[in-house]
């Protein structure tokens, strides 16, 4: 948390008096993805783009609500709509995560929405949040390919990766639905793990027994509440499995399956090696050595890799932001 927060009043303030234009957001994971956005854009650009420098990235951090508990999102809100209206209002635009709001989970998951939502100077995430975009195959395909050690064990996860890449994120829901159910998202991203990854059967599987037995582990639960939580798991799984890849893919926990996608990887990694490949280092040496890369380092690889199979000409994503502050390639 920066030291120094200014009011609602003195952020607008400053952006009316300055020449700049201002992309506000929630957290700094939203801000990489924006300034790796940005790079792109001056990247295809070359001299023609450097205005584009002159836009400030910013996040909700550095704003203190008169109201304790406001959290980043309802800040970014509140900005948008004080500056509706006002002359200025076109050199700013806020952007949020959209959660689960606006999603209809009664049998199967219906998108109310079915684009991204734009009101007034505010757009919500198309899904969950900022993640939800890179669960696509063809984001992820090279940064995996690239942070595998062996490429013959990477080529063969890959394809295992792929054929169950849906199936994945339809138990990403689930968890998502379910945890949130049962007000535990937190704790449920925790356990989230190669660990409870079943990767001997394609599709891929979650491990109910290893993963309730880690909830109650890990003091996260209580045993009959690990045992309730795995019950609503199922319930969900049967909803996401009977809804289209599009509605499963926007209304999963975004952090949920963005580790995931990493854990199924590194799980799937490691089955290779010990049933597949005979050469190369050992299959737990491989499977750690994706684990222990960071999460920003795996976010920042994968945005950059959106940028790259998305067109800037997209105004249902977050190019749509730079678009609303006039900028146009």
């Amino acid at each position: 948390m920066p030291g120094l927060q200014w009011t609602y009043r003195e952020f607008i303030n400053s952006v009316r008096m300055s020449r700049f234009s201002y992309i506000l957001l929630e957290g700094t994971q939203d801000k990489s993805f924006f300034e790796i956005l940005r790079k792109s854009l001056l990247e295809r650009l070359g001299n023609d783009g450097t205005r584009i420098l002159n836009i400030t990235i910013e996040t909700a951090e550095i704003i203190r609500s008169e109201v304790p508990g406001v959290g980043n999102r309802q800040k970014v809100e509140n900005i948008c709509a004080l500056v509706n209206g006002k002359s200025f209002q076109g050199r700013i635009v806020g952007f949020v995560d959209r959660e689960f709001r606006e999603f209809d989970f009664a049998g199967k998951i219906n998108d109310k929405l079915g684009a991204q939502l734009q009101s007034g100077r505010l757009l919500w995430s198309r899904g969950h949040s900022i993640e939800n975009y890179l669960f696509d195959f063809e984001v992820v395909r090279d940064s995996f390919y690239y942070f595998t050690e062996d490429l013959q064990v990477a080529n063969r996860a890959l394809q295992r990766l792929e054929e169950s890449f849906i199936p994945m994120l339809r138990i990403g829901c689930a968890l998502s639905l379910a945890a949130s159910e049962l007000s535990s998202l937190e704790k449920v991203r925790g356990t989230v793990s190669w660990q409870v990854i079943d990767s001997s059967h394609s599709p891929i599987r979650l491990d109910l027994s290893k993963w309730k037995s880690m909830l109650v582990q890990q003091r996260l639960l209580t045993v009959e509440d690990a045992e309730t939580i795995a019950e609503r798991f199922e319930h969900w799984h049967l909803v996401a499995s009977s809804s289209s890849y599009a509605e499963v893919r926007w209304a999963c926990d975004g952090h949920m399956g963005f580790k995931l996608m990493w854990a199924v990887y590194a799980s799937l990694v490691h089955d290779v090696r010990q049933r597949e490949v005979d050469s190369g280092r050992s299959a737990n040496n491989q499977r750690d050595s994706i684990v222990r890369i960071s999460e920003s380092i795996k976010f920042n690889h994968l945005a950059d890799s959106w940028t790259k199979t998305n067109s800037f000409s997209d105004s249902d994503s977050p190019w749509a932001c730079f678009q609303l502050i006039g900028f146009n390639t």
